[in-house]
């Protein structure tokens, strides 16, 4: 709290980096104060670059009291960046009829942004003509016309060979502007044409409006014509209820807007009840009157208004929504919404419906599980959405909200495979006999394979097993036409039957269509086609294969290019010796977007009398990719983090995730005997993040070279605040050594609370010399008496016991004795 009497300017904290597209839309300033004596005005003001801005006042009672003040429309100011560190607060009191103090107990400042805009322009052409075959001459063109905002709005005029004459020009320029034009010869087009182009500069969204816009011209018969347009709006309204009006004189055409409909609708009925489609921006509607007479005429207008509701601005309440998406790359399922809040009036609390499209009152208290009730959660964009509504209040409140958070599962590891092999019989086909396969995995995994009916268009077995002994060769009929097209093709897949965590290669020894033609000629041409369907698939490597044929054959073995839509060749080969191991780095070219690979075989025709064909053999043919790796380690209440970098490298700080929050830690020191080294030891980790033992902790490496290129390095934790607990017992545990007489043969006991990885230190302590020895590492499970441990121990000793745990915490015990013997 602070006493403010006249003026007091204030600098604020440093604000987070904001990136170059963030810009500062909106700034309000919230303050709790009251004041003593007479009654003044606390006017407040802010600085960010430049001069002070406009001050707003501040409403106060001799009670604390809490109001916000806001300032909107500021993103063309452009302010973002580092300009935001400069940020000044002025309060200012100008003082009553007598004596007063301010007291200030509490300020917020917030500041909201938003990113790169969208701009708008108007550029359009207006064509028409007069259609009135008694017209006799055309005189001139007559406009009345505005732009709502400063953007050099201009009106050409076709002069037979371009739009090059200039009419008006708005300028800077937002009020209504009359005018007009005369329409000599070259103005006119195809005899009662005129051409128009409108054209403006770009900005914020604005409208270019014509209260007026017509030929003037004379025909044998002489006109009256009225076209009056009304538009206006309520102040401040919370409802527009009905338009209520009347008037005397002729039958005109009497017409609301419909600004959904972009166009007038006749209406009858006063008052007229105004739906959403005929009201603007909430408060504003537009009227039309018009007629057309062959004599003078007098409209004489009784009645024109809006009636409407609007709210008394002295009650309070609450009505915000809540949206946010889970980041996290290995999201697996959104489980629960947790959700907990107290205020001194009633709440509504909804969440949205994305199937409905609407907000919902929850069908259960909190957790609401989000797998029963998935119509809660937006799947395609990971986001789940609330709504708080509270009842009025003569006073300002607090909505406290104690728990709102989703709990969600992330992916593991697993392995499948869903291969296709398909193929175009092109030779001439005298009979197709069998299907010879053989294939085994190198871990036990259920492995279907599967043939393709074309008449009922679904799979059908063919082999499920879980060989991984040896390669078995064994024959599938295909005299049934069922399992071929019209054009011969045969298409087979393997999967597996289930995901698994294990790593596993499927190996395909022998996968060939045995048929005769007229010629009995023999050929491969085949595909295998991968769909990696592992969810922790980040890069994929290579294409290992080892092929080889019982013949002297050529074989090309391709693979599709997703880019160019076209075949490319890895190799063509003979090779009927022994199976060579080969290789192909997969580029993006050669899978898409749904991690979807194709690989072709094809030899040429072998054609020998009374030949039984050739065999190709497949000794090995695996995708290697890259997966993620989740945790890289674990965290306890205090840490030494070190990083290399290379020798551009001159700034690494350190943040961790809080949420989506990127949260500073600190600036990690250079180590002087290593400038490539950068230190930092990070204490009271548990009380900075309001982690507990086994949650997640992510932190962030942000590096920064010499020429200000920045990147960062995202390394997960797991965190471990438990301390071990010790034990360390002389004797039988209840004698005290500060009186009996110890000595080597003394039974000693270590025991603590690790069950994973830990280490044992012990130390001795020479009460009498006041000596401390350096710790000692050992495995207490060898150490049953004093003489175990190896060390000369004194006449007066004391020993500690340590133990340390994975993260680093330490638990550390003290015996004592005084009379060793």
């Amino acid at each position: 709290m602070f006493l403010l009497v006249g003026t007091i300017d204030f600098s604020m904290a440093s604000w987070p980096p904001m990136p170059g597209t963030i810009k500062v839309e909106e700034i309000k300033i919230t303050t709790t104060a009251l004041y003593e004596g007479l009654a003044p005005t606390l006017n407040v003001y802010f600085q960010i670059e430049g001069g002070w801005s406009s001050g707003k006042s501040q409403s106060m009672q001799t009670t604390y009291t809490t109001q916000t003040l806001s300032w909107t429309g500021l993103y063309g100011n452009q302010w973002g960046g580092s300009s935001i560190d400069s940020m000044k607060i002025r309060f200012k009191t100008i003082g009553g009829s007598g004596p007063s103090i301010t007291k200030i107990d509490r300020v917020y400042v917030t500041v909201i942004v938003a990113t790169a805009r969208n701009y708008y322009t108007h550029k359009y052409y207006i064509k028409w003509n007069v259609n009135d075959i008694s017209m006799s001459s055309i005189q001139n063109l007559r406009y009345e016309w505005q732009q709502t905002a400063a953007r050099n709005t201009k009106m050409y005029i076709y002069d037979g060979s371009d739009y090059q004459t200039l009419v008006n020009d708005r300028g800077s320029s937002t009020a209504y502007y009359t005018g007009s034009w005369a329409l000599t010869s070259p103005y006119i087009q195809n005899g009662d044409e005129v051409w128009l182009y409108i054209v403006s500069d770009e900005g914020n969204d604005f409208d270019v409006r014509f209260d007026q816009l017509y030929i003037e011209y004379t025909n044998a018969t002489q006109f009256y014509e009225i076209s009056i347009i009304a538009e206006w709006s309520a102040p401040n309204p919370t409802s527009m209820d009905t338009l209520t009006y009347a008037h005397n004189g002729p039958t005109v055409a009497f017409e609301i807007y419909d600004y959904i409909g972009q166009d007038f609708e006749t209406i009858t009925g006063s008052p007229f009840t105004l739906q959403s489609k005929y009201v603007s921006g909430g408060n504003t509607i537009k009227v039309r009157y018009s007629k057309v007479s062959s004599s003078d005429f007098t409209l004489n207008i009784d009645q024109l208004r809006i009636d409407y509701t609007y709210l008394d601005h002295t009650d309070h309440w609450v009505d915000t929504e809540v949206e946010w998406l889970v980041s996290d790359p290995d999201l697996y399922s959104m489980d629960y919404l947790r959700f907990t809040h107290s205020a001194p009036v009633s709440v509504t609390f909804e969440v949205y419906d994305w199937v409905q499209a609407q907000f919902e009152t929850p069908p259960t208290g909190t957790p609401l599980n989000l797998q029963t009730y998935p119509e809660y959660y937006d799947s395609s964009a990971k986001t789940v959405k609330v709504h708080y509504l509270t009842a009025n209040h003569t006073s300002p409140f607090d909505l406290q909200i104690d728990q709102l958070r989703v709990d969600y599962t992330n992916k593991f590891d697993y392995y499948s495979v869903n291969a296709e092999a398909v193929w175009d019989l092109t030779d001439v086909i005298q009979s197709v006999n069998f299907l010879s396969y053989s294939h085994k995995t190198t871990e036990i995994i259920n492995c279907v394979m599967e043939i393709w009916d074309f008449t009922d268009t679904e799979w059908d077995l063919i082999n499920s097993s879980t060989n991984i002994s040896g390669f078995y060769d064994t024959q599938f009929d295909l005299s049934d036409s069922r399992y071929r097209d019209g054009s011969e093709n045969v298409k087979v897949r393997y999967r597996t039957a289930e995901l698994t965590e294990t790593p596993f290669n499927l190996l395909i020894d022998r996968l060939k269509v045995d048929y005769t033609t007229v010629r009995d000629a023999h050929k491969i041409d085949f595909e295998v086609i991968w769909d990696i369907t592992d969810v922790t698939f980040n890069l994929m490597e290579f294409i290992k294969y080892s092929h080889k044929t019982n013949v002297s054959i050529d074989i090309d073995v391709d693979i599709y290019n997703f880019t160019s839509q076209t075949w490319f060749e890895i190799e063509s080969v003979i090779n009927s010796q022994t199976f060579d191991d080969d290789s192909f780095a997969l580029s993006t070219d050669f899978y898409n977007g749904s991690n979807h690979v194709r690989l072709r075989f094809q030899s040429d025709t072998w054609e020998i009398f009374n030949e039984e064909g050739f065999k190709l053999l497949l000794d090995r043919l695996t995708i290697d990719y890259e997966y993620y790796n989740a945790v890289y380690g674990y965290l306890g209440n205090s840490q030494y983090f070190s990083f290399v970098g290379d020798n551009d490298v001159w700034n690494v700080s350190m943040y961790y995730l809080d949420g989506q929050d990127k949260i500073f830690i600190a600036y990690m020191e250079p180590d002087l005997s290593d400038p490539n080294r950068f230190e930092y030891t990070w204490n009271l980790i548990q009380s900075a993040t309001n982690a507990l033992t086994n949650d997640d902790i992510d932190i962030i490496f942000y590096l920064k070279d010499i020429l200000n290129n920045t990147n960062e390095i995202r390394y997960r934790f797991i965190s471990d605040f438990d301390l071990p607990i010790t034990q360390f017992t002389v004797g039988n545990g209840i004698e005290s050594f500060e009186d009996t007489p110890a000595n080597p043969l003394t039974p000693v006991s270590f025991t603590h609370s690790e069950t994973t990885y830990y280490r044992e230190f012990y130390r001795i302590i020479d009460n009498t010399m006041g000596i401390i020895h350096e710790w000692t590492q050992f495995n207490s499970s060898e150490v049953s008496i004093l003489e175990d441990l190896n060390s000369t121990l004194p006449a007066n000793f004391t020993i500690e016991y340590r133990v340390i745990d994975y993260a680093g915490n330490e638990g550390t015990n003290t015996t004592y004795n005084s009379n060793y013997q």
